[in-house]
This record gives structure tokens, sequence and C-alpha cells, in this order.
């Protein structure tokens, strides 16, 4: 037998709560505004910030490390080749890029390691 909603037991026999939303009551707390001259009871304890400190000169200065510059793949006149353009000469070296002057008087600038030698 089937009991009536919200009379204290639902079907398996357990007690049962009439659980209906109803008006709910907010209260809020509201403090007082404080005024521009009021200060904050931490404030007047906080400890003032250290100040960074100073290093000491390092009385040993390390002297600048030279780089090995490598030995240059090409030299102005070098005979190369290229896989789409073929072969071509070197007319300048700028850090790693190379001017070759190709078959059919077409110049190119491209990078030293698109280019192989030829012997």
């Amino acid at each position: 037998m089937l009991s009536a909603p919200n009379s204290g037991q639902n079907r398996c026999g357990a007690q049962s709560y009439d659980v209906r939303p109803g008006p709910t009551a907010v209260i809020l707390q509201v403090r007082p505004a404080r005024s521009a001259t009021s200060r904050s009871p931490l404030a007047s304890k906080s400890k003032p910030k250290p100040k960074p400190q100073k290093q000491a000169p390092l009385e040993h200065k390390a002297e600048p490390v030279q780089q090995a510059v490598p030995a240059p793949l090409f030299s102005v006149g070098d005979a190369v080749h290229h896989p789409m353009f073929g072969d071509g000469k070197v007319e300048s070296i700028q850090e790693n890029k190379l001017t070759i002057t190709f078959d059919g008087n077409v110049t190119k600038v491209i990078r030293e390691d698109f280019v192989t030698r030829k012997r």
C-alpha cells in the first residue's frame, strides 16, 4: 500500500521530510564606513621593507672567452652545385650566405648549407 506524499514515511518505510521551497532569510552584516583619516590596525604593526643590499664588486673580473670561428666552407671563386639551380661560381660571401652566379648568368644569394662544393 502506498502512503500519501509527505505523510512521514516513504514507500520503503523510511522517514520522509517535507522539503518544499520556502522563504529564505538572508542576513547581512553591515560594517561602518572608514573615514579617510582612519588607519587599519594592521598597517601600524607592519614592518618596514628591508632595503636591497648592494653586492661587493668582484675582485677578479672574468676575461672574455674567444669563441672559435669556424673556417669558412667556401671561398670566392669556388665552383659549387645547387640541386635546383645547377652549377655555379661563388662571387661573394657574407656570414653564411653566398652570392652565386649560375649558368645562364643567373645570380642568387643562398645559404652555404644548401650548396655543395664541386671538386
